[in-house]
C-alpha cells in the first residue's frame, strides 16, 4: 500500500507532536490522490479501527444534524449521545477541529477545597470479636 510507504522517522523531528503533524500532512496529501471509493475504503479500513470508524461516523452524523437545526435532545435520542458530546462536536464543527469535552475542560477545571468538619470515626469495637462476644453473653 503506497499510502504508508516511506513515512518519516520520529527521530527526524524535534518532538513527537511535530512528527505526528508532519505524518498527518503526508497522509492527507496522499489521500488526495485516491481516485476510487473502493480504494479509499481499503485504505481507511486499514488505518482505522472499527471503534475509530464508529466515532467518525457519529461525529459526521451529529455535525450534520446540528447543521440542519435539529435540537440536542432529539439528536441525543436518535444517536444515543449525551448533550456534552453533542456540544463538543458542535463547538468542534464551529472551530473546525474536534476536541472532547474532557480535553476542553482540562485546563479550565477548578477544584474546591472541602471546608466541612471531618466526620466522626466509627468505633472500632464494632469490628472486633470482643464486641460480638460480649453481646452473646447477655443473651
Amino acid at each position: 500500500m503506497d499510502m504508508i510507504n516511506n513515512l518519516p522517522l520520529v527521530t527526524d523531528f524535534p518532538s513527537r507532536r511535530h512528527w505526528e503533524a508532519a505524518v498527518w500532512e503526508i497522509l492527507l496529501e496522499r489521500l488526495t490522490t485516491v481516485t476510487s471509493a473502493p480504494e479509499l475504503k481499503k485504505i481507511l479500513d486499514f488505518l482505522l479501527s472499527p471503534h475509530e470508524r464508529h466515532n467518525m461516523v457519529f461525529r459526521a452524523l451529529t455535525a450534520s444534524r446540528v447543521k440542519s437545526g435539529i435540537g440536542f435532545r432529539e439528536i441525543g435520542r436518535e444517536l444515543w449521545l449525551s448533550s456534552d458530546t453533542i456540544s463538543a462536536i458542535k463547538k468542534s464543527f464551529l472551530e473546525s477541529e474536534y476536541k472532547s469535552s474532557r480535553s476542553r475542560g482540562h485546563s479550565k477545571r477548578a477544584y474546591t477545597i472541602d471546608t466541612r468538619p471531618p466526620k466522626k470515626k466509627m468505633s472500632t469495637r464494632m469490628f472486633t470479636g470482643a464486641y460480638t462476644t460480649a453481646s452473646k453473653k447477655n443473651h
